[in-house]
């Protein structure tokens, strides 16, 4: 059970991680970036919970996890919104540096998480 629970992780986070390049296949370009954001959280979801499936836990709901998902949803609609206005590179660098940004920013100043090295954390922004 856990080598499965392993390789879905990582079909997964294959899929997941690449979903952004699937929206310059021409036949997906006819696609509102709404509806395709739609579409890769579907698929999102499914691939998740076949995951979460393998797994001999219990599930345990935790609010923080229902703002992640609204969040997440938000920041993918609009990763398919900057695909189509400055191209897939360029937003690929504007989404993945504002989730650096606001999960910094989530850590030290809601969850009061210490920095070991401020100094080189903000040298890095």
């Amino acid at each position: 059970m856990p080598v499965l629970s392993v390789l879905l992780a990582v079909l997964s986070a294959v899929c997941n991680g690449s979903f952004g390049s699937l929206s310059k296949v021409e036949r997906c370009r006819e696609v509102h970036p709404y509806i395709f954001n739609f579409w890769t959280c579907a698929g999102i979801v499914v691939s998740s919970a076949l995951l979460l499936a393998t797994v001999p836990r219990t599930w345990v709901f935790e609010p923080w996890a229902l703002l992640s998902g609204f969040l997440f949803t938000i920041s993918t609609a609009n990763a398919f919104m900057a695909i189509a206005t400055v191209g897939l590179s360029v937003g690929s660098g504007v989404w993945c540096g504002t989730a650096v940004m606001v999960s910094f920013v989530w850590g030290v100043f809601v969850q009061q998480e210490t920095v070991a090295n401020l100094p080189l954390a903000i040298a890095a922004l």
